[in-house]
């Protein structure tokens, strides 16, 4: 058989295995049939994930629609270092994209690389979520500061743990939740000031000016 028959067939045989080849004394890496078709699959995989964990981070937002600050809340004696209101949109804004980036990031290392330790990690993303959602129905729906301020301690809790678990392996993911836990913590503080400020010890005189501040 002619040398550069022999060739063409060695060259093809490789192409079907996906071996590199050489190719004027130089290594060059073999294109698989199929491989680029494959890509644009990932990619979109890619994508779409990022995309549902984005959509994710900013679910908690929608209970801050349905239970808004009104008259009671105005009404309240808040602590010193209350942030006017329209401060609230904006930082809350930025830190539901940073927990759907930092939420997607998790997700893509349980994806990847499987474990107790992932698996927890999403568990904790998810928990911290839906603590966030249940606060302002819990604050500003039920008019219940004392569990509310239960509540985001346990959020706190929550992100901390997500925070540790993560700081090397996620590390990116974790650094994102980083201003998340400062902003929660500095809210408990004012959840409880509130508390502080405004809780009244039931006696037969006030006992219906407090049920009016705390149901």
């Amino acid at each position: 058989m002619p040398y550069h028959w022999s060739m063409r067939l060695s060259h093809f045989a490789a192409a079907v295995r996906g071996q590199p080849r050489r190719v004027s004394g130089s290594l060059q890496k073999t294109i698989v049939p199929f491989s680029n078709a494959e890509t644009p699959k990932t990619t979109l995989g890619q994508t779409l994930l990022f995309g549902c964990y984005l959509v994710l981070g900013f679910a908690p937002a929608v209970m801050g629609l349905f239970f808004r600050p009104g008259s009671w809340y105005r009404q309240l004696e808040k602590p010193a270092g209350t942030p006017p209101p329209p401060l609230f949109a904006p930082v809350w804004a930025t830190l539901y994209l940073c927990i759907g980036i930092s939420g997607y990031l998790l997700a893509k290392s349980h994806m990847e690389h499987p474990s107790p330790r992932t698996r927890k990690s999403l568990q904790l993303f998810y928990l911290q979520l839906v603590l966030n959602a249940l606060w302002p129905a819990i604050f500003f729906g039920a008019k219940m500061p004392l569990v509310a301020f239960a509540n985001i301690v346990a959020m706190d809790a929550t992100v901390a743990v997500l925070i540790a678990l993560n700081r090397r392996s996620v590390r990116f993911g974790a650094w994102l939740l980083m201003p998340y836990l400062a902003w929660i913590s500095y809210a408990t503080y004012l959840n409880g000031g509130i508390v502080a400020l405004n809780w009244k010890p039931k006696s037969a005189g006030d006992e219906l000016e407090q049920a009016s501040v705390f149901r």
